[in-house]
Protein backbone atom coordinates (compact mmCIF):
# COMPACT_ATOMS: atom_id res chain seq x y z
CA UNK A 1 0.00 0.00 0.00
CA UNK A 2 2.92 2.38 0.82
CA UNK A 3 4.91 1.33 -2.30
CA UNK A 4 1.31 2.12 -4.48
CA UNK A 5 1.02 5.59 -2.43
CA UNK A 6 4.51 6.37 -3.20
CA UNK A 7 4.27 5.30 -7.47
CA UNK A 8 1.13 7.24 -7.58
CA UNK A 9 2.53 10.78 -6.04
CA UNK A 10 5.60 10.24 -7.97
CA UNK A 11 4.01 9.42 -11.40
CA UNK A 12 1.90 12.72 -11.59
CA UNK A 13 4.45 15.03 -9.99
CA UNK A 14 6.54 14.02 -13.14
CA UNK A 15 3.12 14.94 -15.54
CA UNK A 16 2.39 11.39 -16.39
CA UNK A 17 -1.19 12.33 -15.73
CA UNK A 18 -3.17 14.93 -17.08
CA UNK A 19 -5.46 17.09 -14.68
CA UNK A 20 -8.80 17.85 -15.41
CA UNK A 21 -10.16 21.59 -15.41
CA UNK A 22 -12.79 21.42 -13.10
CA UNK A 23 -13.62 24.18 -11.55
CA UNK A 24 -12.92 25.12 -7.60
CA UNK A 25 -15.84 25.14 -5.89
CA UNK A 26 -19.43 26.45 -6.51
CA UNK A 27 -19.50 29.18 -8.88
CA UNK A 28 -22.05 32.14 -7.83
CA UNK A 29 -25.16 32.28 -9.75
CA UNK A 30 -25.88 35.66 -8.97
CA UNK A 31 -29.64 35.53 -9.84
CA UNK A 32 -28.91 34.65 -13.62
CA UNK A 33 -31.08 31.68 -14.36
CA UNK A 34 -28.62 29.18 -15.95
CA UNK A 35 -28.66 26.62 -19.02
CA UNK A 36 -25.66 23.98 -18.81
CA UNK A 37 -25.17 22.98 -22.05
CA UNK A 38 -23.80 19.43 -22.35
CA UNK A 39 -22.92 16.76 -24.56
CA UNK A 40 -19.04 17.23 -25.31
CA UNK A 41 -17.44 16.42 -28.04
CA UNK A 42 -20.57 16.75 -29.90
CA UNK A 43 -19.99 16.93 -34.29
CA UNK A 44 -19.72 20.74 -35.80
CA UNK A 45 -21.66 22.39 -38.22
CA UNK A 46 -22.18 20.62 -40.84
CA UNK A 47 -21.38 24.03 -42.75
CA UNK A 48 -23.29 26.06 -45.78
CA UNK A 49 -23.32 25.39 -49.39
CA UNK A 50 -20.03 27.17 -49.78
CA UNK A 51 -19.19 25.85 -46.73
CA UNK A 52 -19.54 28.50 -44.39
CA UNK A 53 -19.05 27.83 -40.71
CA UNK A 54 -18.01 24.02 -40.99
CA UNK A 55 -16.73 22.36 -38.52
CA UNK A 56 -17.77 25.30 -35.81
CA UNK A 57 -19.51 24.98 -32.55
CA UNK A 58 -17.78 21.46 -32.07
CA UNK A 59 -17.14 21.54 -28.04
CA UNK A 60 -15.03 19.10 -25.80
CA UNK A 61 -16.55 20.18 -22.25
CA UNK A 62 -19.26 21.24 -20.40
CA UNK A 63 -20.17 24.84 -20.08
CA UNK A 64 -23.19 27.44 -18.75
CA UNK A 65 -25.26 29.97 -20.55
CA UNK A 66 -27.76 32.68 -18.94
CA UNK A 67 -31.32 31.71 -20.11
CA UNK A 68 -32.01 35.39 -21.34
CA UNK A 69 -29.96 38.68 -22.13
CA UNK A 70 -28.81 40.11 -18.91
CA UNK A 71 -31.51 42.35 -18.28
CA UNK A 72 -31.58 46.09 -17.27
CA UNK A 73 -31.47 45.29 -13.84
CA UNK A 74 -28.85 43.27 -13.43
CA UNK A 75 -26.54 45.76 -15.69
CA UNK A 76 -27.96 48.67 -13.11
CA UNK A 77 -25.87 47.10 -10.25
CA UNK A 78 -23.00 46.94 -12.25
CA UNK A 79 -23.61 50.95 -14.09
CA UNK A 80 -23.41 51.74 -9.59
CA UNK A 81 -20.72 50.39 -9.16
CA UNK A 82 -18.70 51.23 -11.63
CA UNK A 83 -19.94 55.12 -11.67
CA UNK A 84 -17.25 56.02 -9.88
CA UNK A 85 -14.63 55.15 -12.59
CA UNK A 86 -16.31 55.67 -15.66
CA UNK A 87 -14.73 59.05 -16.40
CA UNK A 88 -16.09 60.41 -19.98
CA UNK A 89 -18.26 56.96 -20.49
CA UNK A 90 -20.23 57.67 -17.33
CA UNK A 91 -23.34 59.54 -19.60
CA UNK A 92 -22.67 57.03 -22.58
CA UNK A 93 -24.81 54.36 -24.15
CA UNK A 94 -22.42 52.06 -23.67
CA UNK A 95 -22.23 52.04 -20.13
CA UNK A 96 -25.91 52.65 -19.28
CA UNK A 97 -27.83 51.42 -22.21
CA UNK A 98 -31.60 53.05 -23.58
CA UNK A 99 -32.92 52.56 -20.52
CA UNK A 100 -30.76 53.52 -17.37
CA UNK A 101 -30.45 57.32 -16.92
CA UNK A 102 -27.90 59.73 -15.25
CA UNK A 103 -30.09 62.47 -13.35
CA UNK A 104 -27.29 63.88 -11.24
CA UNK A 105 -23.29 64.45 -11.17
CA UNK A 106 -21.66 61.81 -13.03
CA UNK A 107 -19.26 59.17 -11.28
CA UNK A 108 -22.21 59.13 -8.00
CA UNK A 109 -24.21 55.65 -8.46
CA UNK A 110 -27.14 57.38 -6.18
CA UNK A 111 -27.73 59.51 -9.64
CA UNK A 112 -28.39 56.97 -12.14
CA UNK A 113 -32.04 55.54 -11.90
CA UNK A 114 -33.87 52.82 -14.02
CA UNK A 115 -36.45 54.17 -16.58
CA UNK A 116 -39.97 52.72 -14.81
CA UNK A 117 -41.09 49.73 -16.09
CA UNK A 118 -38.01 48.82 -18.09
CA UNK A 119 -36.43 46.45 -15.58
CA UNK A 120 -36.71 43.45 -17.23
CA UNK A 121 -35.74 44.63 -20.41
CA UNK A 122 -32.37 43.52 -22.63
CA UNK A 123 -30.31 46.17 -22.12
CA UNK A 124 -27.18 47.26 -24.18
CA UNK A 125 -23.89 47.92 -23.63
CA UNK A 126 -20.52 48.16 -26.03
CA UNK A 127 -18.11 45.38 -25.78
CA UNK A 128 -15.32 46.57 -23.54
CA UNK A 129 -18.25 47.52 -21.24
CA UNK A 130 -18.90 44.00 -21.19
CA UNK A 131 -15.54 43.09 -20.57
CA UNK A 132 -15.57 44.78 -17.35
CA UNK A 133 -18.68 43.72 -16.48
CA UNK A 134 -17.89 40.04 -16.33
CA UNK A 135 -14.33 41.35 -15.14
CA UNK A 136 -16.45 42.38 -12.06
CA UNK A 137 -18.70 39.27 -11.84
CA UNK A 138 -15.66 37.09 -11.67
CA UNK A 139 -14.11 39.35 -8.86
CA UNK A 140 -17.39 38.27 -6.44
CA UNK A 141 -18.51 42.18 -7.67
CA UNK A 142 -15.89 43.50 -5.49
CA UNK A 143 -15.98 47.35 -5.64
CA UNK A 144 -12.66 48.42 -7.06
CA UNK A 145 -10.88 49.47 -10.08
CA UNK A 146 -8.95 46.59 -10.33
CA UNK A 147 -12.28 44.09 -10.06
CA UNK A 148 -13.29 46.29 -13.53
CA UNK A 149 -9.81 46.07 -15.15
CA UNK A 150 -8.61 42.24 -15.02
CA UNK A 151 -9.51 38.74 -14.33
CA UNK A 152 -11.18 38.03 -17.67
CA UNK A 153 -10.20 40.38 -20.13
CA UNK A 154 -7.29 42.39 -19.10
CA UNK A 155 -8.48 46.05 -20.03
CA UNK A 156 -5.13 47.50 -19.90
CA UNK A 157 -4.73 45.92 -23.63
CA UNK A 158 -7.73 48.10 -24.84
CA UNK A 159 -5.60 49.79 -27.24
CA UNK A 160 -5.37 50.58 -30.78
CA UNK A 161 -2.00 51.49 -32.55
CA UNK A 162 -1.21 54.29 -34.83
CA UNK A 163 -1.81 52.02 -38.23
CA UNK A 164 -5.39 51.08 -36.88
CA UNK A 165 -4.96 47.62 -35.80
CA UNK A 166 -5.97 47.18 -31.65
CA UNK A 167 -4.32 45.23 -29.04
CA UNK A 168 -7.59 44.07 -27.02
CA UNK A 169 -6.98 40.43 -25.78
CA UNK A 170 -8.86 38.07 -27.99
CA UNK A 171 -10.11 35.61 -25.80
CA UNK A 172 -10.98 35.45 -21.55
CA UNK A 173 -8.51 33.62 -19.44
CA UNK A 174 -8.34 30.26 -18.92
CA UNK A 175 -9.58 29.90 -15.42
CA UNK A 176 -12.23 32.47 -15.72
CA UNK A 177 -15.25 31.70 -14.03
CA UNK A 178 -17.65 34.44 -16.19
CA UNK A 179 -16.68 35.64 -19.78
CA UNK A 180 -18.54 36.69 -23.20
CA UNK A 181 -19.24 33.48 -24.94
CA UNK A 182 -17.45 32.72 -27.76
CA UNK A 183 -18.93 31.97 -31.14
CA UNK A 184 -18.30 28.45 -31.24
CA UNK A 185 -20.50 28.59 -27.57
CA UNK A 186 -23.30 30.60 -29.08
CA UNK A 187 -23.92 28.83 -31.84
CA UNK A 188 -23.94 25.52 -29.65
CA UNK A 189 -26.03 26.77 -27.27
CA UNK A 190 -28.99 28.11 -29.84
CA UNK A 191 -28.79 25.78 -32.79
CA UNK A 192 -27.31 22.23 -31.55
CA UNK A 193 -29.65 19.58 -30.88
CA UNK A 194 -28.40 16.52 -28.79
CA UNK A 195 -31.34 14.70 -29.87
CA UNK A 196 -31.64 15.12 -33.79
CA UNK A 197 -30.35 12.12 -35.72
CA UNK A 198 -31.68 9.13 -33.34
CA UNK A 199 -29.46 11.07 -30.41
CA UNK A 200 -26.01 11.08 -32.87
CA UNK A 201 -27.12 15.22 -33.10
CA UNK A 202 -27.32 17.46 -35.47
CA UNK A 203 -28.22 21.07 -36.19
CA UNK A 204 -30.89 23.61 -37.28
CA UNK A 205 -30.45 26.69 -38.94
CA UNK A 206 -32.74 29.20 -36.86
CA UNK A 207 -33.25 29.11 -33.02
CA UNK A 208 -35.90 27.46 -31.38
CA UNK A 209 -35.08 24.20 -32.69
CA UNK A 210 -36.42 25.18 -36.54
CA UNK A 211 -34.64 25.35 -39.85
CA UNK A 212 -37.16 27.88 -40.63
CA UNK A 213 -37.68 31.67 -39.62
CA UNK A 214 -39.54 32.82 -36.55
CA UNK A 215 -42.70 34.57 -36.72
CA UNK A 216 -42.52 38.21 -35.48
CA UNK A 217 -45.30 39.79 -33.62
CA UNK A 218 -46.17 39.36 -30.22
CA UNK A 219 -46.29 36.37 -27.79
CA UNK A 220 -49.90 36.83 -27.39
CA UNK A 221 -51.24 37.26 -31.15
CA UNK A 222 -48.84 33.79 -32.09
CA UNK A 223 -45.70 35.72 -32.96
CA UNK A 224 -42.29 33.92 -31.72
CA UNK A 225 -40.06 36.32 -31.79
CA UNK A 226 -39.80 40.42 -31.20
CA UNK A 227 -37.45 41.51 -33.47
CA UNK A 228 -38.70 43.84 -35.94
CA UNK A 229 -41.49 45.32 -33.72
CA UNK A 230 -39.99 48.42 -33.81
CA UNK A 231 -39.82 48.90 -37.32
CA UNK A 232 -42.87 47.34 -38.66
CA UNK A 233 -46.17 49.63 -40.06
CA UNK A 234 -48.71 47.54 -37.97
CA UNK A 235 -47.17 46.89 -35.52
CA UNK A 236 -46.89 47.97 -31.67
CA UNK A 237 -43.92 50.12 -31.28
CA UNK A 238 -43.01 48.47 -28.04
CA UNK A 239 -40.12 46.43 -25.93
CA UNK A 240 -41.03 43.56 -24.65
CA UNK A 241 -39.40 41.65 -21.26
CA UNK A 242 -36.76 39.29 -21.64
CA UNK A 243 -38.20 35.73 -21.59
CA UNK A 244 -41.85 36.75 -23.06
CA UNK A 245 -42.05 34.36 -25.56
CA UNK A 246 -41.51 31.18 -22.85
CA UNK A 247 -42.58 28.17 -25.18
CA UNK A 248 -40.14 29.44 -28.25
CA UNK A 249 -36.55 28.64 -26.84
CA UNK A 250 -33.36 26.84 -28.02
CA UNK A 251 -32.84 22.48 -27.60
CA UNK A 252 -31.23 23.87 -24.60
CA UNK A 253 -33.63 26.17 -23.02
CA UNK A 254 -32.29 29.86 -24.14
CA UNK A 255 -35.14 32.00 -24.50
CA UNK A 256 -34.90 35.25 -27.17
CA UNK A 257 -32.10 34.04 -29.45
CA UNK A 258 -34.10 36.20 -31.85
CA UNK A 259 -35.01 39.82 -30.97
CA UNK A 260 -34.11 41.91 -27.75
CA UNK A 261 -30.73 42.84 -28.46
CA UNK A 262 -28.29 41.14 -30.87
CA UNK A 263 -25.52 39.88 -28.62
CA UNK A 264 -21.73 40.09 -28.15
CA UNK A 265 -19.51 36.91 -28.99
CA UNK A 266 -15.80 36.90 -28.16
CA UNK A 267 -14.39 36.42 -31.66
CA UNK A 268 -12.52 39.30 -32.52
CA UNK A 269 -10.36 40.87 -35.23
CA UNK A 270 -7.52 42.54 -34.50
CA UNK A 271 -6.68 44.13 -37.59
CA UNK A 272 -9.88 46.20 -37.45
CA UNK A 273 -11.14 45.99 -33.88
CA UNK A 274 -14.49 44.08 -34.96
CA UNK A 275 -16.37 41.74 -32.64
CA UNK A 276 -18.57 39.66 -33.94
CA UNK A 277 -22.21 39.60 -33.39
CA UNK A 278 -25.00 36.68 -33.25
CA UNK A 279 -29.29 36.95 -33.69
CA UNK A 280 -31.73 40.03 -34.71
CA UNK A 281 -32.74 43.03 -32.50
CA UNK A 282 -35.85 45.18 -32.28
CA UNK A 283 -34.34 46.81 -34.53
CA UNK A 284 -34.42 44.64 -37.29
CA UNK A 285 -36.60 45.12 -40.13
CA UNK A 286 -39.26 42.64 -41.34
CA UNK A 287 -36.64 41.89 -44.13
CA UNK A 288 -33.44 41.47 -42.17
CA UNK A 289 -34.29 39.52 -39.08
CA UNK A 290 -34.62 36.37 -40.76
CA UNK A 291 -31.48 36.47 -42.54
CA UNK A 292 -29.86 37.62 -39.38
CA UNK A 293 -31.28 34.80 -37.37
CA UNK A 294 -30.28 32.11 -39.49
CA UNK A 295 -26.85 30.55 -38.20
CA UNK A 296 -24.99 31.33 -41.30
CA UNK A 297 -25.11 34.97 -40.27
CA UNK A 298 -22.36 36.35 -38.24
CA UNK A 299 -22.37 40.54 -38.12
CA UNK A 300 -19.72 42.32 -36.37
CA UNK A 301 -19.67 46.09 -34.63
CA UNK A 302 -16.44 47.37 -33.39
CA UNK A 303 -14.87 47.63 -29.96
CA UNK A 304 -15.12 51.31 -30.41
CA UNK A 305 -18.68 51.90 -31.32
CA UNK A 306 -21.88 52.80 -28.74
CA UNK A 307 -23.07 48.97 -28.72
CA UNK A 308 -26.93 50.82 -29.53
CA UNK A 309 -28.06 47.56 -30.69
CA UNK A 310 -25.97 44.76 -28.93
CA UNK A 311 -26.36 42.84 -25.52
CA UNK A 312 -25.26 40.20 -23.75
CA UNK A 313 -25.68 36.70 -22.67
CA UNK A 314 -22.59 35.15 -19.94
CA UNK A 315 -21.34 32.07 -20.48
CA UNK A 316 -19.77 30.82 -17.42
CA UNK A 317 -18.14 27.38 -16.03
CA UNK A 318 -20.32 24.93 -14.51
CA UNK A 319 -20.36 24.70 -10.74
CA UNK A 320 -19.22 21.91 -9.41
CA UNK A 321 -19.22 21.17 -4.96
CA UNK A 322 -16.01 21.19 -3.81
CA UNK A 323 -15.04 18.02 -3.03
CA UNK A 324 -16.65 16.29 -6.30
CA UNK A 325 -13.40 16.42 -7.96
CA UNK A 326 -14.43 14.61 -11.40
CA UNK A 327 -17.33 16.02 -11.34
CA UNK A 328 -19.67 13.16 -11.61
CA UNK A 329 -22.10 14.46 -8.86
CA UNK A 330 -21.19 12.57 -6.26
CA UNK A 331 -18.21 12.41 -3.45
CA UNK A 332 -17.09 9.23 -3.86
CA UNK A 333 -13.81 6.86 -4.65
CA UNK A 334 -13.43 8.07 -7.37
CA UNK A 335 -12.80 11.39 -6.15
CA UNK A 336 -10.61 10.61 -3.64
CA UNK A 337 -8.22 8.00 -6.55
CA UNK A 338 -8.24 11.51 -8.70
CA UNK A 339 -6.70 13.65 -5.25
CA UNK A 340 -4.47 11.06 -4.45
CA UNK A 341 -2.66 10.94 -8.03
CA UNK A 342 -2.50 14.78 -7.90
CA UNK A 343 -0.98 14.86 -4.30
CA UNK A 344 1.39 17.89 -3.88
CA UNK A 345 0.43 19.32 -6.94
CA UNK A 346 0.20 23.16 -7.39
CA UNK A 347 -2.96 24.50 -7.67
CA UNK A 348 -2.31 25.70 -10.91
CA UNK A 349 -4.66 25.36 -14.48
CA UNK A 350 -5.86 22.64 -14.80
CA UNK A 351 -4.50 20.98 -12.30
CA UNK A 352 -6.70 23.25 -9.76
CA UNK A 353 -9.81 20.10 -8.98
CA UNK A 354 -8.06 18.46 -6.11
CA UNK A 355 -6.85 21.51 -4.39
CA UNK A 356 -10.36 21.45 -2.44
CA UNK A 357 -10.06 24.11 0.32
CA UNK A 358 -7.98 26.41 -2.58
CA UNK A 359 -4.78 26.95 -0.76
CA UNK A 360 -2.59 26.67 -3.52
CA UNK A 361 -1.61 22.85 -3.57
CA UNK A 362 -3.42 19.35 -3.08
CA UNK A 363 -2.36 18.00 0.12
CA UNK A 364 -3.62 16.49 3.68
CA UNK A 365 -6.14 19.07 4.50
CA UNK A 366 -7.68 18.44 1.22
CA UNK A 367 -7.87 14.89 2.01
CA UNK A 368 -9.79 15.68 4.98
CA UNK A 369 -12.12 17.54 3.67
CA UNK A 370 -12.91 14.92 0.72
CA UNK A 371 -12.86 12.47 3.80
CA UNK A 372 -15.51 14.21 5.44
CA UNK A 373 -17.74 14.46 2.44
CA UNK A 374 -17.36 11.03 1.15
CA UNK A 375 -20.93 9.79 0.00
CA UNK A 376 -22.64 13.29 -0.68
CA UNK A 377 -24.39 14.00 -3.76
CA UNK A 378 -23.75 17.28 -5.46
CA UNK A 379 -26.54 19.18 -6.09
Amino acid sequence: MINRWNLLVCGCAVGFLACPAYPLGTIPDYNFDWVVIGDPGNPGFEGGPAGQLAGRGSLDYEYRMTRTEVMVSQWFEFVQAFAPYAGDEANSFGFTGFFINLIGPAGIPSSYQITPGAENLPTNMNWRMAARYVNWLHNDKENSPESFAMGVYDTSTFTQNKDGTFNDQPTHSPDAKFWIPTLDEWLKAVYYDPTLNAGAGGWWHHPASSDNPLIAGLPWQAGQTNATLLDVPGLPNEVLDVGSYPVVHSPWGLLDASGGMREWTEKFSLSNGLRHTKGSSFFSDEFSYQWEDDILTVLANSVLSSGRREGLRVASQVSRCPTDVNGDGVTNVLDLIDLLLRFGLPSDPPCNASDINGDGETNNLDLILLLDAFGATCP
